[in-house]
């Protein structure tokens, strides 16, 4: 490594990141799809060592601060966060691989039911039963107490390993390496949450009351989950229309399911295939698999359409670009393009067209109030995000964490949530500044092709070439280039306004 050129370096070091995604991709299909065991970490990262260099990662990052302004720089700021994110997280892999294990081997014993910890919100969401769905909390709670301690190790390593690189715990790298301000975030997210609290609370409780009939002070975690699975919207989203309908769609964009081949669907249902959509990024942009069970419902549509947003973002990204701009650059950029096609549920003249619903109301009401919940919770998880480095023992991060939840959602949250729900790298920044920006485009394209964009044959090769940027540009520089203004959650929350009140 020394004895080479810091450009001979990078470049070992970008084909090493390209090769270990890839090898992480095809691990993560292959176990997703119900095709493979779940493997072990710890090989794969031993594989690829020299990413895992605290050397070469100083490198890269003396590099980035001494760099002028432009393009370069901001390939090796990515560059710098990745590996710095890889030394973090070879240095736990076998710790993940021992928690990965434990979860899988704990199942639930409820009433007779055997549930999988990793099945049981599922589970939950589709139990009818009030007094059946509080047994399982609890049961649920039990269990993760069991993981709590691989848990908390696990965090305590990963931010010990974060100050021995020079940062302010895993946060603080974010904020030194990030292309986002996380403290300024954090200050829209309490914004969001004052904002948007009466609303949210009337709602919420006219919502408890009709369909669970539930009283809002005395809801639980798993009533918000059953609400929100909205079952009763079932009929009006069905299984066997979901691919039809995305086809439908996109041969109306002239845009292809397939993508000319580049994305490969697996839908067919099988043993052990995880439960929610997700997308596997072998070769960016000439392999991308779309892993999916159709299923019925205003969660299944919009989980399969934010994953293929994703995949249709990944299989048209330009071929030529830097491994930066095809994998690590701003993730909030691939949540805004996922969010962007998620957000089709929520559109009145989609509902009825595609999916020939001739009144919309009820289903367009539950899919606002269901995402001003997951605005609120990704909010309140944010600031507990931050406060990971500072809320000492385990004991006061829970209490913070059911503090703030329970603050934002209005539900009783368990505390033994607190350890899997939060990410210390700021997973909450991503998807809060994707929400916001998936909102901006979308009012971007009603400006240029009416409120039925999705149905304009211009569209398509719009977002055609906004998809060949990949990851390059930040989400603020992506806005900025459209004329859409700086990342204001204000157009997220008038348009959650106008279907809720």
């Amino acid at each position: 490594m020394t004895s080479e050129g810091p450009g001979d370096t990078f470049a070992l070091l970008r084909q090493d990141a390209e090769a270990f995604l890839a090898a992480v991709a095809e691990t993560t299909y292959r176990s997703g799809a119900g095709l493979e065991p779940v493997p072990s970490l710890a090989p794969l990262f031993e594989r690829f060592s020299r990413l895992a260099s605290p050397a070469a990662h100083q490198e890269v990052r003396e590099a980035w601060a001494a760099a002028p302004e432009g393009p370069a720089r901001t390939r090796l700021r990515a560059l710098a966060g990745f590996t710095a994110r890889h030394l973090l997280e070879a240095g736990v892999a076998s710790l993940r691989d021992r928690l990965a294990a434990a979860e899988a081997a704990s199942v639930l014993r409820v009433e007779g039911r055997e549930i999988p910890l990793p099945d049981v919100e599922a589970a939950l969401q589709n139990e009818p039963e009030r007094t059946m769905r509080a047994r399982m909390e609890a049961a649920y709670a039990e269990a993760l107490r069991s993981v709590s301690p691989l848990r908390a190790e696990l965090l305590a390593r990963l931010q010990d390993g974060a100050a021995a690189l020079g940062y302010a715990g895993a946060a603080g790298l974010c904020r030194a390496l990030g292309p986002a301000d996380p403290e300024g975030l954090a200050r829209q997210a309490q914004a969001i949450l004052e904002q948007t609290e009466s609303m949210y609370e009337e709602t919420l409780a006219w919502a408890l009351r009709r369909h669970l009939h539930v009283r809002l002070k005395e809801a639980r975690y798993h009533d918000l989950l059953r609400l929100f699975r909205a079952s009763g919207l079932d009929l009006v989203f069905p299984a066997p229309l979901l691919v039809p309908a995305a086809e439908a769609t996109l041969r109306a964009l002239r845009l292809d399911l397939a993508a000319s081949g580049r994305i490969q669907l697996d839908l067919p249902e099988r043993p052990g295939k995880a439960r929610r959509p997700f997308v596997a990024p072998s070769e960016v942009p000439d392999r991308i698999y779309l892993v999916g069970r159709p299923a019925a419902g205003l969660e299944a549509y919009e989980a399969f359409w934010h994953e293929l947003g994703r995949a249709l973002l990944a299989a048209h990204t330009d071929g030529k670009l830097p491994v930066e701009g095809r994998r690590l650059g701003d993730a909030a950029v691939a949540e805004a393009h996922a969010s962007l096609l998620g957000g089709l549920v929520r559109e009145a003249g989609w509902l009825k067209r595609t999916l020939q619903i001739g009144q919309p109301r009820d289903a367009l009401w539950m899919a606002h109030l269901r995402l001003l919940s997951r605005l609120r919770r990704c909010a309140a998880t944010l600031q507990h995000e931050l406060l990971l480095p500072e809320d000492g023992n385990g004991e006061a991060r829970a209490g913070a964490y059911q503090y703030l939840l329970g603050q934002a959602t209005r539900v009783e949250i368990p505390p033994e949530l607190a350890l899997g729900d939060a990410d210390p790298f700021l997973a909450s920044a991503h998807s809060l500044r994707g929400w916001i920006g998936a909102t901006l485009l979308a009012d971007g394209l009603r400006e240029r092709f009416d409120e039925d964009w999705y149905r304009n044959d211009r569209t398509g090769p719009f977002l055609l070439d906004l998809w060949q940027q990949g990851l390059r540009p930040t989400l603020e520089a992506l806005l900025q280039q459209l004329g859409l203004g700086p990342l204001d959650p204000e157009p997220l929350l008038r348009r959650i306004t106008q279907h809720l009140q």
